[in-house]
């Protein structure tokens, strides 16, 4: 269980990933989120866009669901998702990736109107519509998400 202000919050089994913004000026809690399901779950990287929104990169396994998105991890093993948050803290979209080996996030990056994403798999996996066989026990990944559905920039 995690107190943040007026808000607490319980893991829904072992590990979960939250993210939680605080007041500059005080360090008042302004909003909390919690992201995670029945098995260890965790954030490994954050990144803001211009207008504030936020994009957290998650290693997951097991079924959950989050911002409304049924997620499931393939064959319960380890992979990962890109969870986007406007800047008031409500879960904006979900989208994950991987394959029946540990597949992990290492990194999630917004750049301009691109959010980038990084990390690790093994044998084959999905991303969005791209798919990939690792060459050795595992290899690395860059993702690219499709600049219509985030990093909106004001014009």
């Amino acid at each position: 269980t995690l107190t943040a202000g007026a808000t607490t919050a319980s893991s829904n089994g072992g590990q979960d990933a939250f993210v939680m913004r605080l007041d500059a000026a005080d360090g008042a809690t302004q909003w909390f989120t919690a992201v995670g399901g029945p098995e260890d779950d965790g954030a490994s990287s954050l990144s803001l866009d211009q207008l504030g929104n936020i994009f957290v990169a998650i290693n997951f396994a097991g079924d959950f669901t989050v911002g409304g998105v049924s997620v499931s991890s393939v064959d319960g093993s380890e992979d990962l998702l890109i969870a986007g948050l406007t800047p008031t803290g409500d879960i904006a979209f979900v989208t994950s990736g991987g394959g029946p080996g540990e597949d992990r996030i290492g990194r999630v990056t917004c750049r301009g109107e691109d959010v980038f994403v990084a990390g690790q798999f093994q044998g084959d996996a999905s991303f969005g519509q791209q798919q990939g066989s690792a060459l050795g026990e595992s290899d690395a990944f860059l993702w690219r998400l499709p600049n219509e559905l985030l990093c909106t920039v004001e014009e």
